[in-house]
Parts: structure tokens; sequence; C-alpha cells
């Protein structure tokens, strides 16, 4: 690394970042592309710079890139970039790539929040984070985020700023308030919203989708194996049940918002 960073200047920035959500195939998406030829990926997948490593300055970033020299083959021009899942729900993470990366290309995979939920406790759980059960941990949660996007603002390194990152089960599910967040500093034109139902289910679909919108070639396809599969234990029905209903005014707003619908929406 300290090779890289000295070399930090005469490498690139991202041309493309997957910036969420957590727990909706950013792991399976960016191994399809790093498999690509014409894509040179980041240095590792999380890089994590708009959250969590801001303070280590651009030259940290660029030093998880390739070379410029090295961004060409065949006589093409190559693209690189990461994937960091937490920068869709961090409160400062758009305003802070806008200032570094602001032609970069934006991707973001949307999971039927129910299932992302679930997801994330099971894998907090397994991190050993969470010691309650999926429902109290959704009661808990007003109280746990309370205060955290305030401290995060604030560069304050209080209790709220994990909880924000580790707890935030239900409301990493409301998408809508997090893209608008980041419409505010980018165009609409620069993202590409993905359904992972359809990564998931025809995940050749929605490779077609995402290398036209970097300008790959997409008859270059890896093989769509499934990298990072959740566990799988079932979500209680009831419970299930209960999340459906608390998303379904989100749902309807994340619909409004983009003019698109979604795998999970069809019951609307």
């Amino acid at each position: 690394m300290r090779g890289r960073r000295a070399s930090a200047r005469q490498r690139v920035l991202p041309d493309f970042v997957i910036i969420g959500a957590q727990k909706a195939g950013t792991t399976s998406l960016f191994n399809y592309l790093s498999a690509h030829p014409g894509v040179r990926p980041a240095a590792r997948k999380e890089v994590h710079f708009f959250d969590l490593h801001y303070d280590l300055g651009e030259d940290w970033y660029r030093a998880m890139f390739p070379l410029s020299r090295s961004m060409t083959a065949g006589g093409q021009r190559l693209i690189t970039g990461e994937a960091s899942p937490y920068y869709l729900f961090h409160p400062l993470a758009a305003e802070r790539a806008v200032r570094h990366v602001p032609a970069a290309r934006l991707i973001v995979l949307l999971r039927d929040p129910v299932d992302r939920a679930w997801s994330h406790y099971l894998h907090e759980v397994a991190a050993g984070r969470e010691t309650l059960s999926f429902s109290d941990a959704l009661d808990a949660e007003p109280a746990r985020l309370a205060g955290a996007e305030e401290a995060i603002r604030a560069g304050s390194p209080t209790a709220p700023i994990e909880n924000h990152r580790y707890f935030s089960y239900f409301s990493r599910g409301r998408y809508a308030d997090q893209i608008r967040g980041w419409l505010r500093h980018y165009p609409r034109e620069a993202f590409l919203f993905l359904d992972a139902g359809v990564l998931f289910g025809d995940p050749h679909r929605a490779w077609v989708d995402t290398t036209e919108f970097l300008g790959i070639d997409p008859k270059i396809a890896p093989p769509f194996a499934v990298h990072n599969p959740g566990a799988g234990t079932p979500l209680d029905p009831p419970l299930r049940a209960r999340l459906r209903a608390e998303f379904r005014e989100p749902d309807h707003d994340l619909e409004e918002l983009l003019g698109m619908s979604f795998s999970w929406t069809s019951d609307l």
C-alpha cells in the first residue's frame, strides 16, 4: 500500500462506483465486472473512502486504482471502479463523492427491502454484533439510530455512528430517501438502478444493462455464480407480513421517484 500511495498521482480515479444497497448483490456484480477484460478493478472491492476513510485523503483513494499508463489495451481505453454498499445510506457520501469523481457512473442495486433487512440482520448476528431478536431489533432501531446522522456530520465518535452502520435494518430499505440525497449532487443520467431480483433471477439481463451503461462489450459475459450468499434461514411469516406493510409506502415512493417498478412491488 505504501508503494501504491507513493504513485497516487499517476493513478486514475474510478469511472464507476457501485454505491449500494448492502445485501443486494453488490459483491456478485462487482466480481462479474472485475472479470471483464475491459475493466481493471480497484485493489479491493469495498474501498469505503466516501464513508469510513475520508480523512485519509484523495491520494489514499487513488492508491486503490490502477496506474494511468495501464488503462489501455489493444488501443481501447479500460475502465475501473469499486463497490462500497454503505455509500448509498451514508449521509455524507454523495457530497464527498461529487467533489472527487463528479463524472463517475453510479450503480445502485435495490433488493426487496424485507429480504434485505432480514439478510442484514442475519449478517450482524453471524458477526456477533446483534444480540436481539429480529422483532426486538426492529423495535429498537429508532432509538439505536437517534442522533446518528448528526453525529456523523459532526465527526463525533459516538455509539450511534456504529449503530447507523450495523443496525439500520428498516432504515436502509427506505430507498427513495437515500436516492434523493444522491440526486441532489448527481444528474439522473449518472445512475443505473438495478433490481437485485433481476440480477439474482436473470443475471444476463442485468449484465447487458450494466455493460451498456458502462460502455463495455456485453457479449463478454462471466459465469454468473452467486457471490457472498446469505444464510437460508426463513423469515417468520407474521414478521414478513409486518415488514411488507411497513414498506408499502416507501416502496410506492420509490416507484414514483424513479418511474419504474420492481420485482417485489407487483402487488402494491
